[in-house]
């Protein structure tokens, strides 16, 4: 999806979420805990853990695609270079033939 209307469109409807709904779910379970009702903290914690996971693997798989990514020719019919198209042939593969 991203691909195809641009990362930040494509992810708005997470970022929306990320930024407005669990901050609040935070919030509550922070005033659940001074309340001592159950689950409060824990709930708050998996939020905040949750997040820091989802973030970490967004920022690991990142600079893993950035370093393993080859620079594409773009096929004939389409510009399709970045998905892999067939037919695309990485600059590298170009310039040893």
């Amino acid at each position: 999806m991203a691909r195809s209307v641009g990362a930040r469109d494509g992810l708005a409807t997470e970022r929306r979420y990320t930024t407005r709904v669990l901050p609040v779910g935070v919030l509550r379970g922070v005033r659940d805990a001074l309340l001592r009702r159950p689950g409060g903290a824990g709930r708050a914690g998996a939020i905040v853990a949750g997040v820091a996971a989802a973030a970490g693997g967004y920022v690991w798989g990142t600079v893993r695609a950035r370093g393993k990514r080859a620079p594409f020719e773009t096929p004939v019919g389409g510009d399709h270079a970045e998905s892999g198209a067939v037919g695309a042939v990485p600059a590298r593969e170009r310039a040893a033939a």
